[in-house]
């Protein structure tokens, strides 16, 4: 830690003795000169110290405190926002007089500066995902990958932690999003770090266990300096003895934010919100997300990629501050509003951001995994040795799938020979039906559709003719099959899911609770952003051993043990 709490902030109070005569800050007279410190902070670690976004004023637990105690001493006190390395620099060469900043106090700090005495219990606390239930302790770390902050207590407990994998962060709050986002395992941070964000994000994430370090926070202060110590610690105990800093604890760390009323939109790529493909399950995410923050939402259902922008310009002009545009096709248009509109959040489904744009979030599945698995459960139910996929426009998502698929087949049965085809178009089931016996002619006895419903027609097509098949990006049980009512159902295997409806909900959760983080945002094994669907009406017809090998074969995924082989 460096002693740091909360969010978005880290300040640091550097304090020099300023007086209004020229005589020695040290020996001040108490009619002509007031003794003031500046207090020079870098300011982005709320609740402790931050820059608040409305008023532009640094605000936060530290800076109330040290107001208190100025106020309670009888000295005045000034802020200026610096950074964290030139604090402890300045600290070093006696720049600055003193420094508040959830500053910890260790015997190696004691040798540059003074402490006050110590004003804060901050013990380093483990915060996890909410459902998370493996971890319950430090030693449930190991095999791990732990967020914490660059020179922080946090990173140095992680790094004692054998088998523990240390991702550093130059602020807590790119950590804590990485967690909320599934992109690491844990944070390790001050006890009222941890804390704070338990309490800002409920639903999201947790603390486990109690603080395993004694760590306590004070007001660091130049060595010879002992006038600007006594003044400190005087003010420090006044305002101690009043219960200060539990009324401080209360209202800048326990406290529950409200979530933003954001308005949304969604924009489809040429469908309808219920035509079973991403654009229904990116309707399902935003109306998860509607439903629990009381949103007001609105849909757009393309036409003709023609209307892309024009769609997504409607939301922009019309006050949206949240707008949702889905599939890969849509990436552009999405880009030019972003950029016109810069206070405007966008979120897009399946596009891939090369360079981060703040206000656009790129919804990004890693295909490669689902079509891995996909190939997998193929090549371990064929019989034939022969397996197919009818694959949609050839772009990356679904290069991914293909790619994926054909090197999971060959991972379980090096044999078998996989059959596959692109189809320049996403709305062509009769097309995608044509592929699919063809294949089934070639010998295929397992089909993987992966081109919205020109897929869905593939499989449809094949599972009629008596032929195995896999659907794609959804549970294609409950969509093309009718959850068991259309002819073909029971030749179903399974689905290769992209959890798109949790994405969109992620994203628009991201917006309403302020952590809202451009670039992508990847969806993979790791965080349960892809995987299998339930097996339905075959669940009898897979053994025992293909269930085992592809429970085991998944858990290597999520591990990073077993990778796909995918480049693109």
């Amino acid at each position: 830690m460096k002693g740091k709490f909360w969010t978005l902030v880290s300040l640091f109070v550097a304090i020099s003795m300023v007086l209004t005569a020229c005589a020695p800050a040290a020996t001040p007279t108490p009619a002509a000169r007031k003794l003031k410190i500046t207090v020079a902070t870098d300011a982005t670690w709320p609740p402790f110290e931050y820059v608040d976004e409305e008023t532009k004023e640094i605000v936060g637990f530290d800076i109330e405190l040290m107001n208190a105690i100025a106020k309670s001493a009888d000295f005045e006190v000034e802020f200026i926002n610096v950074g964290w390395d030139p604090l402890l620099a300045g600290m070093a060469t006696g720049q600055y007089y003193a420094a508040i900043s959830a500053m910890t106090i260790t015997e190696e700090r004691k040798k540059s500066w003074d402490f006050s005495d110590p004003y804060y219990n901050a013990g380093q606390l483990i915060g996890v995902q909410i459902d998370n239930e493996t971890i319950k302790g430090p030693a449930d770390l190991s095999g791990k990958v732990v967020g914490a902050q660059i020179g922080t207590t946090g990173a140095m407990e992680v790094e004692k932690i054998a088998g523990a994998t240390l991702k550093t962060y130059d602020e807590i709050p790119q950590a804590m999003l990485d967690l909320i986002n599934g992109q690491i395992d844990a944070v390790v941070a001050d006890n009222p770090l941890v804390a704070g964000y338990v309490g800002k994000y409920p639903t999201k994430i947790k603390s486990v266990g109690e603080p395993f370090t004694e760590e306590y926070y004070g007001i660091a202060v130049k060595k010879g300096a002992p006038e600007v110590l006594e003044a400190i610690n005087k003010g420090l105990k006044a305002v101690m003895d009043q219960g200060l800093i539990a009324q401080l604890d209360a209202k800048w760390c326990r406290a529950a934010p409200e979530p933003k009323k954001v308005k949304v939109g969604l924009v489809t790529d040429v469908g309808k919100v219920n035509d079973g493909t991403f654009n229904e399950f990116a309707y399902k995410g935003m109306m998860m997300a509607v439903e629990e923050f009381g949103l007001e939402s609105a849909f757009i259902e393309t036409l003709a990629p023609t209307d892309y922008e024009k769609n997504i310009e409607q939301f922009a002009q019309e006050g949206y501050e949240m707008i949702i545009t889905v599939g890969f096709m849509i990436g552009d248009a999405t880009i030019a509003v972003a950029n016109k509109y810069p206070d405007i959040n966008l979120a897009g489904v399946d596009q891939s951001q090369a360079e981060v744009v703040p206000n656009v979030a790129g919804l990004i599945f890693s295909e490669d995994q689902a079509g891995f698995l996909a190939g997998c459960l193929a090549g371990l139910m064929t019989k034939s040795n022969v397996v197919g996929i009818v694959a949609g426009m050839e772009i990356p998502p679904v290069i991914k799938y293909r790619k994926g698929y054909e090197n999971g087949a060959h991972y379980v049965n090096p044999d078998c020979k996989v059959l596959g085809v692109y189809i320049d178009s996403f709305v062509d089931p009769a097309r995608g039906k044509e592929a699919a016996l063809s294949q089934i002619a070639e010998g295929a006895d397992v089909i993987f559709g992966a081109g919205g419903p020109t897929g869905s027609g593939g499989i449809l097509g094949a599972a009629q003719h008596g032929v195995y098949v896999i659907g794609v990006d959804q549970d294609e049980y409950l969509t093309t099959f009718g959850n068991g009512s259309v002819d073909g159902s029971d030749k179903l295997l399974s689905s290769a899911m992209k959890r798109v409806d949790v994405s969109v909900y992620t994203a628009i959760s991201n917006a309403v609770w302020d952590t809202w983080q451009g670039g992508n945002l990847l969806f993979e094994a790791a965080n349960d952003g892809v995987g299998l669907a339930p097996f339905h009406e075959t669940e009898g017809a897979v053994p025992a051993e293909v269930k085992a090998k592809l429970e085991e074969i998944a858990k290597g995924m999520k591990e990073g043990t077993i990778e796909t082989g995918v480049v693109l």
